[in-house]
């Protein structure tokens, strides 16, 4: 089994606090990293099953654990982990974006719905105003005729007298 490496050469004391002495290379902050990756997937999904996500061993799992070494195959696996998207936080941040993807949807469809209840709105005012106008018109057309009778009365009575 290749040992990657460890807590120590990684610059890690007891309590899991970066010693100010190490050497952090980039090769050792990938291995935090991945280490952090694997105690976050195992938190979530429990040692078996990290194995199987893995493609390690449940002991190798263990070990890598309990001494903070990773196996190559090990390293492999969390950087496949890591590129597919996978991982809890990984798994966090799509359920958040799901989340968010429905609510946008739900927003859009009532926004949807309110766009047509006032299209729905504008339609009666229009037909209101049609009304209005169409008996504007009456209303004229009866102011006129109403004209016609007085002036008729009118030329009646002038008549008579």
């Amino acid at each position: 089994m290749e040992i990657v490496g460890s807590d120590r050469e990684f610059g890690m004391m007891e309590d899991g606090e970066l010693n100010g002495e190490a050497d952090l290379s980039v090769g050792s902050l990938r291995e935090m990293r991945l280490l952090a990756l694997l105690r976050d997937v195992i938190d979530t999904q429990g040692q078996a099953r990290t194995a199987q996500m893995l493609g390690v061993g449940y002991r190798t799992l263990k070990g890598a654990t309990e001494s903070g070494v990773l196996t190559r195959r090990l390293a492999v696996g969390l950087e496949r982990l890591l590129l597919l998207g996978g991982g809890p936080t990984a798994a966090r941040e799509r359920e958040r974006m799901d989340a968010l993807e429905r609510r946008i949807g739900e927003v859009t469809d009532e926004l949807r719905q309110a766009m047509d209840r006032i299209d729905a709105v504008g339609a009666e005012v229009a037909a209101v105003r049609a009304e209005v106008a169409a008996g504007g018109e009456e209303q004229e057309e009866q102011a006129q005729a109403v004209q016609v009778l007085e002036r008729r009365l009118a030329a009646l009575e002038a008549e008579r007298r």
